[in-house]
């Protein structure tokens, strides 16, 4: 699957982080493996946090395949990425800027899991539009434009916040 959003960080200033989240599992430990894409200033890198088995804990490993620049603040853009096996691609606005091979490197590959939308030290001086996941044949799974009407395929819901900086979708509300 791929999936992908439009992202304005408004502000030149800011220190925060956003990410697009992909191949999301929950551990037994209550932690989560993921792969993010993150826009911190005008950066853009992918990045993995995984679990350590020798240290016994979740670590995040940035700057997998290196970093490209992105919009500047203010500017819309569009960030992408999408899974076949253990190869991620990423795109900023239709262009391909990294392809990462997980080999296991870093924790094992991860094949499977959610998507979702995470922000840091942001003071929520960041806008989204258009989050959209999508299979290999470029059908729709889900698409959120970010109006008020909350539904898509049938199924109605929400976002709702987890904590001060993440949202979690819920179906069926």
């Amino acid at each position: 699957y791929a999936v992908e959003m439009d992202l304005n960080r408004n502000s030149p200033n800011i220190n925060g982080y956003v990410f697009v989240l992909g191949r999301v599992t929950e551990l037994a430990s209550g932690g989560y493996n993921f792969y993010f894409l993150q826009q911190h200033n005008s950066v853009l890198s992918l990045n993995k946090r995984y679990y350590d088995s020798v240290e016994g804990k979740s670590k995040d490993k940035y700057g997998l395949v290196g970093t490209s620049n992105a919009a500047p603040s203010g500017e819309w853009r569009n960030i992408k990425m999408e899974f076949e096996g253990n190869t991620i691609k990423c795109y900023a606005d239709d262009m391909l800027k990294f392809t990462y091979v997980d080999e296991g490197e870093y924790g094992e590959p991860l094949t499977s899991g959610g998507v979702g939308i995470y922000m840091i030290e942001t003071n929520w001086d960041a806008q989204f539009d258009n989050f959209k996941v999508t299979f290999p044949d470029d059908t729709t799974m889900f698409l959120d434009d970010f109006t008020d009407e909350r539904y898509f395929n049938g199924v109605t819901y929400e976002w709702a916040p987890d904590n001060a900086d993440s949202w979690s979708l819920t179906d069926g509300v």
